[in-house]
């Protein structure tokens, strides 16, 4: 039930965030970081994914199984990631309403 406008206007902020150019201390309140006002300050004709790629975190956004996570897992058994799969199926809650 959400605008397109106001559907983009969040991803754009989400986007924003997870390159840290911009934080929020609260809902609804979003504030420049250091790096955004060093980026106003390059005045880049666009910001786009391209742009934020740029950003460690924003990669880590992009494609959250990244090299790093591949290699922390590589202890586990298949059976010990079988075992946490189905913990983390078993914690959601599902609810019927009539």
């Amino acid at each position: 039930s959400q605008t397109i406008f106001a559907n983009r206007v969040q991803w754009a902020g989400t986007y924003l965030f997870k390159a840290g150019l911009i934080s929020k201390p609260s809902r609804g309140v979003f504030l420049i970081t250091e790096e955004g006002k060093k980026v106003l300050e390059e005045n880049p004709p666009i910001i786009d994914v391209d742009y934020l790629l740029k950003y460690d975190s924003f990669k880590e956004f992009q494609s959250p199984t990244t090299e790093k996570a591949i290699t922390e897992n590589t202890s586990e058994t298949p059976n010990d990631t079988f075992e946490d799969a189905f913990k983390k199926i078993n914690r959601v809650r599902f609810y019927i309403f009539d």
